[in-house]
């Protein structure tokens, strides 16, 4: 638009020309502009369409008037006497007027106010040509009311604010922040935010927040935590940031401590539990020498009937149970922070796994209910493992579906191979699959946990504590394998120990 482009210096030029000239190039610019010309006492000659439209007044209704037709009320008596002496000095006046309509709307214009001389150079009146600026006066007054809101809200609220420019400067701080720096506002506004606190890089940043270690007034290190995000002025160009935060020194503090005393305590319940476990396989194979040494003297002597064999097999069932516990607690405690140091060598895995079948029958020779089924194919197929620590993920697994198999029902454990070629590593998959209790879909995660059991594993007969699987899952990933589960509730579970052949 003409009048976005016309400068002073132009309008200036233009009264220069002449009343004549003046009106012809008003005219030209009319459908554009806003503009006014009167006499040198400041009565109104001539007005062009955009003026009748915007002040709601007929053309006719204008001449002869002065401006104070559309005199708002918002000016003061100084603002008016001062724009009269510089258009009569014969200077060009520049500044943003508030007029009132006919209808008593308000509208803002932007005005170019100069003086007119005919050809003779004689000064015959004063010309207007104004631009419409309501619209943003009143983002403005938005603006600086939101301003206002924000400014509030951030002295007020119990949050640290501070915003800065894109230099770097402060130029905004609240009570909050300057109680929790020691500084006062004039020390801050104005200066360098990371120079004058020391400001250390972030010691966390994500999109929008930051933690810095800050050196106070005083020398004090604290740690504050910001969310930060673009301050942008009206025309939604980028001017600076504007942060909010705390003080989190304590918090953080408070978390190393946490942290200090959850490790002195995982070290003590660690070395008692290793202790307790020790402790407990040392009886216990004491019992079972006991035992075997017992039954062959009974043999011996001819006197070992249908119930001492019967006690005698089932006491030793009992300390197999214990003493399976014993080593799942202690291979938990020796490897659970820590990877697993693994012997691997190279075996046949048919044979290998036909070995583990054959060697769990005395371990489940109490679930007379149960039967226990094979599932292996006729293949010859190396892999490298640490065969010990495999065999007892398998055997874990395996216990694990036995043990919560349904007694009044014709319970299933199926033990199956199967070898994987579409992966990128060959990888060999062992199935336990069981007709039991299920797994509820909400504790499939919960089962392999430390101590974590499903919700209804007491419905088992056999008590668990929640130590075989999550041992299993740390032998399968050490050898860069994985366990599956599936499971629906009443209906049985599925486990899938995947192994890569060799890594």
């Amino acid at each position: 638009m003409l009048i976005e482009i016309m400068n002073q210096s132009t309008l200036s030029s233009m009264a220069e020309r002449g009343l004549e000239s003046i009106q012809a190039q008003a005219r030209l610019i009319g459908n554009f502009n806003i503009v006014a010309e009167t006499d040198l006492s400041g009565r109104i000659t001539y007005v062009n369409d955009r003026l009748c439209e915007i002040s709601k007044y007929s053309r006719e209704e204008l001449i002869g008037q002065d401006h104070r037709i559309l005199n708002s009320g918002f000016h003061s008596k100084e603002f008016f006497e001062e724009l009269w002496r510089t258009i009569v000095d014969g200077k060009t006046w520049s500044g943003d007027i508030r007029n009132r309509a006919k209808d008593g709307k308000i509208y803002w214009v932007h005005s170019l106010i100069t003086a007119v001389h005919n050809s003779a150079g004689k000064k015959t009146g004063y010309l207007a040509v104004r631009r419409d600026i309501t619209d943003q006066r009143r983002t403005e007054l938005a603006l600086r009311v939101a301003e206002e809101r924000v400014s509030q809200f951030l002295e007020n609220t119990k949050m640290l604010a501070i915003g800065l420019n894109n230099s770097g400067q402060i130029m905004y701080c609240n009570t909050r922040l300057l109680e929790a720096t020691g500084y006062a506002r004039k020390e801050l506004l104005g200066k360098g935010w990371f120079r004058l606190l020391q400001v250390n890089p972030p010691i966390s940043s994500h999109v929008g927040t930051q933690e810095y270690k800050i050196r106070t007034k005083f020398g004090e290190m604290r740690i504050f935590h910001f969310v930060t995000g673009p301050y942008r002025n009206q025309n939604n160009e980028i001017i600076g940031t504007t942060s909010i935060g705390e003080d989190i020194t304590e918090i953080r503090n408070r978390e190393k401590e946490i942290e200090r005393l959850r490790t002195e305590n995982d070290k003590h319940r660690d070395e008692i539990m290793a202790f307790v476990s020790h402790e407990l396989r040392s009886p216990l194979m004491s019992m079972k020498a006991s035992l075997d040494m017992l039954r062959m003297h009974l043999e011996e002597q001819m006197q070992l009937d249908e119930i001492l064999t019967k006690n005698i097999k089932g006491m030793n069932g009992q300390i197999q149970k214990m003493d399976l516990l014993s080593r799942d607690l202690l291979n938990s405690l020796v490897h659970g922070g820590e990877p697993i140091k693994l012997q691997r060598n190279c075996i046949d895995l048919i044979e290998f796994i036909s070995s583990v079948y054959e060697n769990l029958q005395p371990q489940i020779q109490n679930y007379t209910n149960v039967e226990f089924l094979k599932d292996f194919p006729s293949v010859v197929q190396d892999v490298y493992w640490d065969a010990p620590r495999i065999e007892q993920a398998i055997v874990n697994l395996v216990i694990n579906a036995f043990k919560y198999s349904k007694p009044s029902r014709s319970a299933k454990v199926q033990l199956s191979v199967a070898l994987r070629n579409d992966e990128p590593v060959e990888s060999v998959i062992i199935t336990i699959k069981d007709n039991g209790i299920g797994i509820p879909q909400g504790n499939l995660g919960k089962i392999f946990e430390l101590f974590g059991r499903a919700d209804n594993a007491l419905e088992s007969h056999s008590l668990g504590y929640g130590l075989g699987l999550k041992i299993a899952k740390d032998i399968a990933e050490s050898h860069h394998g994985q366990i599956e589960v599936s499971s629906k509730l009443g209906e049985g579970s599925e486990f899938k120990l995947i192994l890569p052949v060799s890594f």
